[in-house]
């Protein structure tokens, strides 16, 4: 009702109403992004791996794969991940 409110107000001719129109149709939709609920399987391996290394992890998954994030907050946190890792 906006757009039609500016073209009546406006005063514009059929033309200009069309310019309009063929504007808003061409222009996209906001695109929402929807984070699907964690999968147990996921929140489980992101379980284990926070209790084996002390700090957060995150575990995204892909269509064609995944990463996995590790939180750390100070060099000795980093650190202390790396041994657990490594495992010197």
């Amino acid at each position: 009702t906006a757009v039609m409110n500016s073209i009546i107000s406006q005063e514009l001719n059929v033309r200009q109403t069309e310019a309009i129109v063929r504007k808003l149709l061409a222009a996209e939709p906001p695109k929402l992004k929807i984070t699907p609920p964690p999968q147990p399987e996921l929140a489980a391996l992101e379980t284990q791996f926070q209790e084996s290394l002390g700090a957060r992890v995150k575990i995204e998954k892909g269509n064609k794969g995944g990463k996995v994030v590790i939180h750390f907050y100070s060099d000795e946190e980093l650190q202390a991940i790396y041994e657990a890792i490594v495992k010197e």
